[in-house]
């Protein structure tokens, strides 16, 4: 797959998405239902890594990881 080059109003957009993503559900300050949407599928949680970031107060962001079987 061939990827473009990031242009100028690439972010804005972006910032756009988020923001609706946000005001629906109050995501990423709360756990959506991926979690519900994976196992559903046959996904299985595997193990959790803690991101290289923290969440705006300032706690770890731990990111799950799933598998097909």
């Amino acid at each position: 797959m061939e990827m473009r080059s990031r242009l100028a109003g690439d972010l804005d957009s972006c910032v756009v998405a988020l923001r609706a993503t946000h005001e629906a559900d109050a995501y990423p300050l709360k756990r959506s239902g991926a979690a519900a949407f994976y196992r559903a599928r046959g996904f299985a949680h595997t193990h959790d890594v803690a991101a290289g970031w923290s969440g705006p107060d300032g706690r770890p962001v731990t990111l799950r990881y799933y598998a097909l079987g």
